[in-house]
This record gives structure tokens, sequence and C-alpha cells, in this order.
């Protein structure tokens, strides 16, 4: 983490022919980040939303699995 920057401003763009999140300062290119979940191909809206449908269950399970394991039970 680069502790110089915390409390400024930063500009977040899409570029979404390279895929990635381009962070800036200014004029300044300080990061790109992949966009994770990118399915590379125009889908029928019935097929999204069956996607999302199962992404959004896999996210809710891996949460419980975490808060299970950092949980310590009250006694």
């Amino acid at each position: 983490m680069d502790l110089n920057r915390i409390g400024q401003y930063v500009d977040l763009c899409v570029d979404a022919h390279q895929q990635v999140f381009v962070i800036r300062q200014g004029s300044r290119l300080l990061k790109q980040v992949p966009i994770k979940g990118l399915q590379k191909a125009a889908l029928p809206f019935e097929q999204f939303a069956v996607l999302m449908c199962q992404q959004a269950l896999s996210e809710q399970r891996r949460l419980q699995r975490v808060r299970q394991t950092t949980t310590v039970p009250v006694p």
C-alpha cells in the first residue's frame, strides 16, 4: 500500500478493450487492475441472469465459510 496517497483523490477508469481498471492521479498512471469475472462474450439476458445468480450464491457461501472460521462461539 502506498501510504503517500492516503486521503488523495484518484481517477478510476474502465478500459473495456484491455479489460482492466485504470487508476490515475492527474496524468500519472498508478496502476492497471484486471477486471475479474468477465465472460468475454455477449450473453442472452436469461443466461446472464443465471450466471449472476450462480456467482452471488458462490460468494454468499464463501463469506459464510469465512465467518465460520473467524467467529469464535461465546459460551
